[in-house]
């Protein structure tokens, strides 16, 4: 019979009866329970659902810091870019409509 999961308000599979997280759960499996203590398991994807083995990691709080914020400031990167180009195509057609109206 398979286990029971749900989101949380996290974004994370937790068992429905225990409240565990499966990504720990998994990690435990793989790594063994004493490994696991005081560490973080990071999706290496980003997707906090997407808990195959081969997609979780352990590591230390430190380097799980340094791992995530790089992932944020290159998605903060990405998303300012995308900001630039839509504010310049938004110009070049403002551009496009006053030379029309004159």
């Amino acid at each position: 019979m398979k286990a029971k999961t749900e989101k949380n308000s996290e974004g994370y599979l937790i068992f429905k009866n225990s409240g565990k997280y499966v990504h720990r759960w998994l990690a435990e499996k793989k790594y063994g329970k004493e490994s696991i203590k005081d560490k973080h398991i990071h999706h290496i994807d980003g997707d906090k659902t997407n808990n195959k083995r081969s997609n979780i990691v352990l590591l230390s709080k430190e380097d799980h810091y340094d791992i995530t914020q790089h992932e944020n400031r290159s998605k903060l990167l990405t998303d300012f870019i995308i900001y630039l180009s839509l504010i310049y195509l938004i110009t070049i057609n403002l551009l496009m409509y006053t030379t029309i109206l004159k």
